[in-house]
């Protein structure tokens, strides 16, 4: 149960850290379908304009709560990795980006990205009794990064199941609409 506990506050103090920061540009991509009561050991994936100024607010946030430890892993320049810790149980990971070069079949990179970022959307959710804001992508764009997603990593079944829930109709309005960043259209197979 203590267990439990922990796991609530650091998802609250993540949550908490995205509410305060709605302003910047960041958006939560992939939402989990099971957002907001993640299991431990889950992620959340945040691509952002400025990853230090995202990661100095979750230090902020999480330092005055003295019994969580965060381990830092630099994966590039554009890309962190945070895990938050109490003592040596592993809670969360919040994989925090600025970049989206590994989706190699995404053309435009940089002005997908921007775009993806001017059009956030806000998505309300309550969590424990409160009330929370964070910055998700526009739904066409949300697709398109699960789409991209599902390429580079074919096992992960629950973006093929998102996929498979959207009607074609859907599929082909963003395969003209956002040709310009597809090299190829979304095409979901059974």
């Amino acid at each position: 149960m203590f267990n439990k506990i922990i796991h609530l506050v650091a998802l609250s103090t993540v949550y908490k850290t995205l509410n305060i920061i709605s302003s910047e540009n960041y958006v939560l991509i992939k939402k989990n379908n099971k957002f907001p009561y993640l299991s431990v050991g889950n992620d959340l994936d945040i691509f952002v304009k400025d990853v230090k100024l995202v990661e100095d607010s979750f230090y902020k946030n999480f330092n005055r709560i003295f019994f969580f430890k965060i381990n830092k892993l630099n994966k590039s320049e554009s890309n962190i990795n945070l895990d938050i810790y109490f003592k040596k149980n592993f809670l969360i990971k919040l994989d925090i980006s600025s970049d989206l070069s590994q989706y190699e079949n995404l053309k435009k990179q940089n002005e997908f990205a921007m775009e993806v970022l001017n059009k956030k959307e806000i998505f309300k959710y309550n969590f424990l009794f409160r009330t929370y804001f964070i910055n998700v992508p526009a739904n066409d764009f949300d697709i398109i990064i699960r789409y991209f997603e599902f390429l580079k990593y074919p096992k992960k079944l629950q973006h093929l199941k998102f996929l498979k829930s959207i009607p074609f109709d859907k599929i082909e309005e963003i395969n003209s609409t956002y040709r310009r960043y597809l090299n190829n259209n979304i095409d979901i197979k059974d």
